[in-house]
């Protein structure tokens, strides 16, 4: 009788539904805006699209941070709303801090999955450049910060450009020709701080934060 109870229980147990981890990343989400708060003085709202389906949920997503072009935290904000619904464009609130304005801006974005799982996105904004033109066209990076491996999405358009990799000084420590749409760089033996992906023919710069 007890035999009979286990292999129920290994039956039950062996039919649970495995869900994977995942389900959403940070090519789901886009820049839409970025303006001012009228009526609160030194507030600013981040626009945040997430092309999922309409009835795909975010929880807890929030802009924790932005970055100025020298990698000092130019504003920071905490969580205001619980969800965002897929197929929606929602403004996220940030308070200004001291620092100099100087783009282009490093945007930090966390959201969770459905499983409440944690993942940062990082957005790239230059008012020089108009959103349509700039945002959804610019290259996906992983991890940032980094430990000195850094992943790169490439969009299509790319292809045939060249990234130039300069340290906060404006020296150039890595420079290339674009061929494929995943590529990988080494900032491994570089000193901790901040770096600028540079990509001429886009005019698109990304910030870089090497720890």
């Amino acid at each position: 009788m007890k035999k009979r109870f286990v292999f129920l229980c290994l039956v039950c147990i062996s039919i649970i539904p495995q869900r994977t981890i995942g389900q959403m990343d940070c090519g789901d989400f886009s820049l839409t805006t970025l303006y001012p708060d009228s009526l609160n003085q030194g507030n600013y709202w981040i626009g945040i699209y997430f092309s999922g389906s309409a009835n795909q949920l975010v929880s807890y997503p929030h802009v924790s941070s932005i970055l100025n072009c020298q990698g000092d935290t130019l504003a920071t904000g905490n969580l205001f709303y619980f969800a965002q619904l897929g197929q929606t464009s929602q403004d996220y609130p940030v308070n200004l801090t001291n620092a100099l304005w100087c783009e282009p801006l490093t945007i930090q974005f966390i959201y969770g999955d459905s499983l409440l799982v944690n993942d940062t996105c990082y957005f790239t904004y230059n008012s020089a450049s108009a959103f349509e033109n700039t945002i959804a066209e610019v290259p996906t990076l992983y991890p940032n910060p980094t430990e000195g491996t850094l992943a790169l999405k490439i969009p299509m358009s790319y292809l045939g450009g060249t990234y130039v990799l300069m340290d906060a000084l404006g020296k150039t420590i890595n420079q290339g020709q674009i061929t494929v749409l995943d590529l990988t760089l080494q900032l491994s033996g570089h000193s901790k701080g901040l770096y600028r992906l540079y990509f001429p023919e886009k005019e698109i710069q990304l910030g870089i934060v090497l720890r």
